[in-house]
């Protein structure tokens, strides 16, 4: 019996809707990791290692003692950025605003919070929000030459555009954002990249690119910079790829 009508339509959009609300816990690049205190650093490798408690009690400590708007702004997108991990979208969306009015007319401290926005809107399904502030980020980070904000705000907008429908917007975006990290040495925000890369080419069936970028993202994996998690990630990738052939 033949499908019903727009029963495939349907289900790619599902297919990619999914891709775009995948967490890649310990591959997201954290643009803000290294602007701060060595604390904000240390808090983002626990978010990264999925220790996320344990990242928002640092910050909350660190809000507690904060003597200026830097070290709050700190504090406060940090727990954001925890209870985003969380899957906490109104209290990551509430710690973000706190985390914005404080941050001292800074533009790249902006546009971090704003791309922080952005992550809970698209995990609200706001995804029209979720594209405008991204793009706003976007343009921030442009303009300030911040080439690393830059690729991981628009592995976001790809998202966004998956979500919309917006293939080859995505695509675009994504290769982007690989390029830069591959050129700034960041391996594992690249494998991020990559594996986004790699699912878009398989929902558009184009199984020899898919193949080429699965084996790209194991040699990636090897790097020494890249954890265990990462190495199984992207061995997970080429299997998928392989049962998809």
């Amino acid at each position: 019996s033949s499908s019903p009508p727009h029963s495939t339509a349907r289900a790619s959009s599902s297919s990619l809707e999914a891709m775009a609300m995948v967490k890649a816990t310990g591959l997201e690049f954290d643009e803000g990791a290294k602007d701060g205190p060595t604390w904000v650093t240390e808090a983002s490798q626990m978010i990264s290692k999925n220790q996320p408690e344990e990242a928002f009690k640092v910050a909350s400590e660190q809000l507690q003692s904060a003597t200026d708007a830097q070290q709050r702004f700190h504090a406060l997108h940090t727990m954001a950025k925890a209870e985003l991990q969380m899957g906490s979208l109104l209290s990551a969306k509430e710690l973000c605003e706190k985390a914005a009015e404080e941050e001292c007319s800074d533009q790249k401290m902006r546009g971090q919070v704003l791309h922080s926005l952005a992550k809970v809107a698209l995990g609200q399904h706001r995804i029209g929000d979720a594209s405008s502030v991204a793009r706003e980020a976007l343009d921030i980070f442009r303009q300030g030459n911040h080439a690393l904000c830059e690729a991981s705000t628009l592995l976001t907008v790809a998202k966004a555009c998956l979500s919309q429908g917006l293939r080859e917007d995505a695509l675009k975006a994504v290769v982007r954002a690989k390029e830069i990290f591959q050129n700034h040495s960041e391996p594992a925000a690249e494998l991020n990249a990559t594996r986004l890369l790699c699912r878009l080419h398989l929902d558009q069936r184009r199984f020899d690119d898919a193949r080429e970028v699965a084996e790209a993202a194991v040699l990636l994996s090897e790097d020494d910079t890249v954890d265990l998690d990462c190495r199984g990630t992207a061995l997970m990738l080429m299997a998928e790829v392989q049962d998809a052939l």
